[in-house]
């Protein structure tokens, strides 16, 4: 039997502009109300917003009258628009509202997706429209300007969802609206309030990060109700890059949106806690775009790069913690060493423009010394230091130093790599006996620069916290990090570069070399890790650091400066038994098929490293 007509139809619109082009609103001549401008019965409103909820739980709409669903929750008559806009918005009305709207989105996507949908779901599909005066999404985006701080989150939230339906040209009509009412107001000194910029950011931060939320594990992904008509989709609609689309029209905005937040940051407007909260939200959607996890083309993120080296002099010690700490972290994503930086051939050209400014104020602007905290004149050298409390005390500021360390690690990584690979290029060429004295010359430079940074930083460092004057940073670097993997890695692998990256020049620097040391790095790694080869199997394994990266480098580092390595250890026992139980620990793995990746080159390492040990202590697998 041949299938009905209304089980074939498609439930995307046949061309995009059928979702730009609004439906009329049903007319509802038999109601007073309207005609009265009288407010309805709300008890009876919020008896028919609970029976779509319960239907949309069941995941079925079929027991449903169309009319009604549309004059309720699709198109709001014009005296709830009236009263949703006036002062006196009665909250329960409009979270339910709210929670109806974001339930029914979710829900005709999840049904779409799946491509099985309930036949009034199907049709209710084909009336969400945009740019009618009297649309749900209207409703949305008067009360995310709501004054109370949960109807504007409610209506936030079902704004996402309503995105993650659009269609790609709808969506960037809903983007587009965000900006010009939520968060150019702003921009042009009208009044918004804060939590109304807060959940606009959120939403653009949301669609950048596009994180689709999973069924829930007992929930049968299809299952309509028994009573259900079902409708089969076939979808003919492309599917769309919801984070493209807010990117590209959030590009043509973005300029004058970091201008503003400049003046907030720099005049001091930021030091409320409301204030620095949207700051924080705006710090964190910049982020976000430029996050190598966001996988964005270099042409739709170029705009974003522009005037991040004008934040590095907003760093005061007047500036609160909040905004502190997301500055840091937005300059530490774009400085992203270990997982992005550190791989390349060749250095883009936005990094290492951050870094050298970074450098800059290390050295001149005493960007080291402007972190907010508080006098204190107990020590451990018996000088006066300054403690890790928080002159607002909002946040701990032993995090944030250590991010600010990190940061000057990164960017000290950064120019040396950049300044080796021009040395590698220029070598390349044929005639290269000249522009190899050249080179020298530079990486001197470099290299005398570099030393100036660190020993600021070494400084700063024992002012702020409690290491031995004489503690080397290769030393105090693993200490500082120790509670962050991450972070404690990722440190490791930029100071070991850097010394490989300046080891010709370190020679004529004894002091600056021991200091740099990368063995004294790899030796206080396996000090915190009490030498468990399990605890680093584990971080080998995971995907949250570069260890990986880094145990490679150190390895072939041990290889070649094996004297250096030799004579670093005290007990040489001590870490060469950690790596030859490593190096066990992985062939068991492999050996039943277990490990994640190919670890080859790890192993050939660690065994070459065996062997010279064993040249050295021949009954080395009698003690291990």
């Amino acid at each position: 039997m041949c299938e009905p007509e209304h089980k074939r139809r498609k439930c995307s619109p046949v061309n995009e502009e059928s979702d730009l082009i609004s439906p009329s609103p049903p007319i509802d001549n038999g109601s007073k109300n309207d005609e009265n401008n009288e407010l309805p019965n709300w008890d009876e409103y919020i008896h028919d917003l609970e029976s779509v909820q319960k239907s949309l739980i069941r995941k079925c709409m079929c027991g449903h009258n169309l009319d009604d669903v549309q004059r309720r929750v699709i198109y709001p008559s014009k005296v709830l628009i009236k009263f949703y806009e006036g002062s006196g918005v009665l909250g329960r009305q409009a979270l339910m509202l709210c929670s109806t709207a974001q339930l029914l989105y979710n829900e005709l996507l999840r049904q779409f997706n799946v491509g099985l949908m309930c036949q009034n779901l199907v049709e209710v599909r084909t009336l969400l429209p945009l740019g009618h005066s009297a649309d749900l999404s209207s409703v949305l985006f008067r009360l995310l300007s709501s004054t109370d701080k949960f109807i504007s989150y409610s209506s936030a939230q079902a704004l996402y969802s309503r995105l993650r339906l659009a269609s790609e040209p709808s969506a960037a009509i809903l983007i587009e609206k965000i900006i010009t009412d939520c968060i150019k107001p702003c921009v042009n000194g009208v009044f918004v309030p804060m939590h109304t910029l807060n959940h606009a950011f959120d939403i653009l931060r949301s669609c950048v990060d596009n994180q689709n939320e999973d069924s829930h594990p007992l929930e049968e992904e299809g299952d309509l109700a028994a009573s259900c008509v079902p409708v089969n989709i076939v979808d003919e609609q492309d599917e769309i890059d919801l984070k493209e689309t807010c990117v590209r029209v959030l590009g043509k905005h973005w300029n004058s949106i970091v201008s503003h937040f400049h003046f907030l940051i720099s005049s001091g407007s930021a030091r409320t806690n409301e204030c620095a909260s949207v700051v924080a939200s705006f710090l964190n959607l910049w982020k976000s775009i430029i996050s190598v996890k966001a996988n964005l083309s270099v042409i739709d993120t170029k705009p974003f790069y522009m005037r991040l080296e004008t934040l590095v002099p907003l760093l005061q010690r007047n500036v609160v913690d909040t905004v502190w700490t997301n500055i840091l972290n937005l300059l530490n994503e774009v400085l992203c060493y270990g997982s992005t930086l550190a791989l390349q051939d060749y250095l883009p050209e936005e990094p290492c423009n951050l870094a050298h400014f970074v450098i800059r104020h290390v050295k001149s602007e005493r960007l080291l010394e402007r972190l907010p905290v508080i006098r204190n004149e107990e020590c451990f050298s018996g000088t006066s230091v300054e403690s890790v409390t928080s002159v607002t005390g909002n946040s701990d500021v032993n995090v944030l130093f250590r991010k600010l360390v990190l940061l000057v690690l990164k960017a000290v990584a950064v120019t040396v790599k950049e300044t080796r690979c021009e040395s590698s290029s220029e070598n390349s060429s044929i005639f290269s006996d000249a522009g190899s004295a050249g080179d020298e010359a530079d990486m001197l430079v470099i290299t005398r620069s570099m030393k100036q940074v660190f020993k600021t930083l070494d400084i700063r460092v024992k002012a702020v916290l409690e290491y031995h004057p004489e503690t080397p940073v290769a030393e105090w670097v693993a200490k500082m990090f120790s509670d962050q993997d991450d972070e404690l890695i990722e440190s490791l692998l930029c100071c070991l570069d850097i010394f490989t990256g300046l080891s010709d020049a370190l020679k004529s620097q004894p002091d600056f070399q021991r200091s740099l040391n990368p063995v004294l790095s790899l030796l206080q790694l396996f000090s915190i890790v009490h030498n468990d080869s399990n605890l680093l199997l584990d971080l080998l394994v995971s995907n949250e650091t570069c260890f990986l990266l880094y145990l490679l480098r150190v390895l072939k580092f041990i290889r070649k400066n094996w004297n250096l390595f030799v004579t670093s250890s005290s007990r040489l026992d001590e870490p060469m038994g950690t790596f030859i139980r490593l190096r066990m620990a992985i062939n068991r793995l492999v050996t039943k098929n277990l490990f994640p990746y190919n670890i080859d080159p790890v192993m050939k390492l660690l065994q070459k490293c065996e062997d010279m040990y064993e040249g050295v202590h021949p009954d080395c697998n009698e003690t291990v």
